[in-house]
C-alpha cells in the first residue's frame, strides 16, 4: 500500500463442470482513500484460446455489491 492505494491483480481459470478450460479472467484492482470515503476501480478482461468468449443472458447479475441502504438504487444511489 502506497500513497492511501492499495493494488492487486488476480487471475483466474474458466471452466465447464467436466474441468474443460474455456479461458481466463485478469482482474486488476485499485483501492484508494479519498475525503468521502473509498473509490475502487476493478478492471476485468477476459480471454480465451478459442478466439471468442460468449455470455449469454441470465436472469441473474454478472456483478454485485452490498452497500448501505441510503446508497441502494431504490434511494438514489
Amino acid at each position: 500500500m502506497t500513497d492511501n492505494q492499495l493494488r492487486f491483480a488476480t487471475q483466474s481459470q474458466l471452466e465447464t463442470p467436466d474441468g474443460q478450460v474455456l479461458g481466463m479472467l485478469t482482474s486488476r484492482f485499485l483501492l484508494a482513500s479519498r475525503p468521502a470515503g473509498r473509490f475502487l476501480i476493478w478492471d476485468a478482461t477476459f480471454s480465451t484460446p478459442r478466439g471468442e468468449l460468449a455470455f449469454g443472458d441470465q436472469e441473474e447479475m454478472g456483478f454485485g455489491a452490498r452497500v448501505a441502504t441510503p446508497l441502494t438504487e431504490k434511494n438514489g444511489g
